[in-house]
């Protein structure tokens, strides 16, 4: 999840996840890399092994409930895993001190619809509990149907984190998120405002002349990423819930 910041109109959730966005480039743009949360990223939330470096499971394991883990079309979960790697190899032609960008694994990738708890607000990592999770059950199996989600481009926020930007092409995402954080309290907390991807975090400091190299490469990789995503189920930490069934899978 991107830690949001933004203005909330309570009347029309796309339009502020859209507006999320925009912000989220700006922020990059006027302010470059927050170079504390680079540094956390490296020290805190990254771990080696094999020929890559990680973000850490805290870091990118949903909390509440989720759409993915995985998503639901191998061929977009390859594109966005190549174009993590092209991520990295830029950052590897910069420097050559280690580590400087963690991927999120593949089969992890997902959009947050609402987090029980949030590495980027508390190191106590808590999961949906057996109540919470009934209830979860009960509301996504209020009818919505599948979730439609368009996903287009890339964004690097300031705080280092490479993000696919998501679209929902209907109101079904957004009330299935209205739902469980009006139903279900805990949930209401760390609420996202948008639909994103995230795929990589970066470790490493890069200057503002730097920044704008990689974002015009990110933005030539981010041409290549365009595509709707149909989700049949939600994910959460205690098991799946089915959006067009009445079976818990």
């Amino acid at each position: 999840m991107i830690k949001d910041k933004g203005f909330i109109h309570p009347a029309d959730p796309d339009f502020s996840c859209r507006l999320r966005y925009s912000q989220l480039s700006s922020e990059l743009q006027q302010n470059g890399l927050n170079l504390a949360k680079i540094e956390e990223s490296r020290t805190v939330f990254t771990e080696e092994a094999g020929e890559h470096y990680w973000v850490k499971p805290e870091a990118y394991r949903p909390t509440g409930v989720a759409l993915g883990c995985p998503l639901p079309d191998e061929d977009m979960t390859t594109l966005l895993w190549t174009v993590a790697y092209l991520a990295e190899q830029f950052m590897c032609a910069q420097a050559h001190s280690r580590p400087l960008f963690a991927f999120v694994p593949r089969e992890w990738y997902h959009v947050t619809v609402v987090n029980r708890s949030h590495f980027d607000c508390d190191r106590n990592i808590i999961g949906l509990d057996n109540g919470e999770f009934e209830k979860a059950k009960e509301i996504v199996h209020h009818g919505l149907g599948p979730i439609g989600i368009r996903f287009t481009g890339l964004i690097l926020t300031a705080d280092g984190r490479l993000i696919v930007p998501g679209y929902p092409t209907d109101g079904r995402f957004y009330a299935l998120r209205r739902e469980l954080s009006t139903r279900i309290q805990p949930l209401s907390r760390n609420l996202p405002l948008t639909a994103h991807i995230k795929i990589g975090h970066v470790t490493w400091p890069l200057d503002k002349e730097l920044i704008k190299v990689f974002v015009d490469e990110l933005t030539r990789y981010g041409e290549g990423i365009s595509a709707s995503l149909l989700f049949r189920s939600a994910y959460t930490p205690a098991g799946n819930i089915p959006l067009d069934d009445d079976t818990v899978k």
